[in-house]
């Protein structure tokens, strides 16, 4: 049960990670400042603004270099702290499973190492969603900027909320 539960919170990590980052006012206003306005042709052409491949390499060497690389720092921190949990996790499955056939409890051993391999097929998926991670975020870099999704709550409870979106070409 204490190991389902803990499998089920490492998996609602891992899918919550992909919707931290928020828009605040300040992002907005730095959007549409004319110093700061981004060339729109390269940004909606083939030719993205960071190296996609670059960011898959960071995150490969190490999990979570490519969201840093990425300006996503929430996100960094979230999957390292992700890939420490679990591999810690196997050792600690590993550990055990090697004292426990020191004092010839062959069948709990044997629970322990399955329980162990399915921490490491965890820690493959994890590194295999850092790095798709970092892939899309430096392929999609600066398309926020871009694009303003803006939400206003109503001034007026008897209004409607309104929900915007603005393309600036």
């Amino acid at each position: 049960m204490k190991t389902t539960l803990i499998n089920s919170f490492l998996i609602l990590i891992f899918l919550s990670c992909f919707s931290l980052q928020a828009q605040t006012p300040q992002d907005s206003v730095q959007a549409t400042s004319p110093a700061t306005e981004l060339d729109t042709l390269r940004l909606l052409s083939d030719r993205p603004l960071k190296s996609p491949w670059g960011a898959v390499l960071r995150s490969a060497v190490l999990p979570g270099w490519g969201q840093i690389y990425n300006r996503s720092y929430v996100k960094s921190a979230v999957f390292a702290s992700a890939h420490v949990a679990l591999i810690w996790r196997v050792s600690s499955r590993h550990q055990d499973a090697k004292n426990l056939e020191a004092m010839n409890q062959l069948s709990a051993a044997e629970t322990v190492r399955e329980n162990r391999n399915l921490y490491i097929w965890y820690t493959g998926l994890a590194y295999l969603i850092t790095m798709v991670d970092a892939y899309v975020d430096a392929y999609l870099f600066g398309f926020d900027d871009v694009m303003d999704v803006a939400w206003q709550p109503p001034k007026d409870y008897r209004q409607p909320a309104m929900v915007s979106l603005r393309i600036k070409l």
